[in-house]
C-alpha cells in the first residue's frame, strides 16, 4: 500500500503558524473538556485574553458538536455527535481561533445571512440584537439561544471571517475565523489612562 501521508509535513506546517491546539474529529463533551483544560495550561497572556480564547473556542466547538452535518454515532451515550474541526494559533498580534465543519444548503444560506447580518452591526447595536436574542430565546428547548455567533464578535472586537466551500449540490464546508487582538483593552481602562 502506498501512502503519501506525511504527518512530519503537518507537525512542521502547524509550528510554522503556530498551531497551539488543533483537533479534527467528533466534538464530544469529553474531547471538549480535555482540549478546554489543555488551552488553559498552553496560553500565557493575561486572564482577560485567555477568557476571551476559552469562550469562543467553546462557542466553536459547541457550533460542530451541535450544527455540523456530518456525525458520529456514540455508542456508549447512544447520540450522534458533530464532527469538524478546530484550531487556535497565536500569532506576533493575535490568536486566532478558526473551525470548520459540514453544513447543509439551508444552514450555509442561514449563516451567511446571519453573519453578514452581524458584522454589519456596530457595538451599540451589536449588544442590542445579543439581548434581543436571548430574550426570544427563553423557554424554548433547544440548542441554546442561538446567541454564540453574536457573543464571538462582542468578545473578540472583530468581524467573523467565514467562507464556504461547495463540496457537492447539498453539502458545503463551512469554515469560520475570530481574531483576539493582543492589546485588546476594555474601553473604560482606556478612558481612565486618558484622565
Amino acid at each position: 500500500m502506498h501512502d503519501d501521508f506525511q504527518i512530519t509535513k503537518y507537525y512542521n506546517e502547524f509550528n510554522k503558524n503556530g498551531v497551539t491546539a488543533i483537533f479534527q474529529g467528533a466534538l464530544s463533551q469529553s474531547v471538549l473538556s480535555e482540549i478546554a483544560e489543555n488551552l488553559k495550561e498552553k496560553i500565557a497572556d493575561r486572564e482577560t485574553i485567555k477568557s476571551k480564547i476559552f469562550a469562543i473556542f467553546i462557542e466553536l466547538a459547541q457550533n460542530i458538536y451541535h450544527h455540523s452535518a456530518d456525525k458520529k454515532h456514540f455508542h456508549t451515550s447512544d447520540s450522534h455527535i458533530g464532527v469538524g474541526i478546530v484550531a487556535i494559533r497565536e500569532l506576533s498580534g493575535c490568536y486566532s481561533l478558526s473551525a470548520g465543519n459540514m453544513v447543509e444548503k439551508h444552514q450555509r444560506e442561514a449563516l451567511e445571512e446571519r453573519c453578514d447580518y452581524i458584522n454589519g452591526l456596530d457595538k451599540k447595536h451589536l449588544t442590542e440584537y445579543y439581548r434581543q436574542e436571548r430574550k426570544n430565546a427563553k423557554g424554548k428547548t433547544s440548542t441554546g439561544a442561538h446567541v454564540g455567533l453574536i457573543d464571538m464578535v462582542r468578545r473578540s472586537g472583530n468581524p467573523l471571517e467565514i467562507n464556504f466551500e461547495t463540496i457537492s449540490e447539498k453539502l458545503s464546508f463551512f469554515s469560520i475565523t475570530v481574531t483576539v487582538d493582543k492589546d485588546w483593552q476594555p474601553i473604560n481602562t482606556e478612558k481612565n489612562t486618558k484622565l
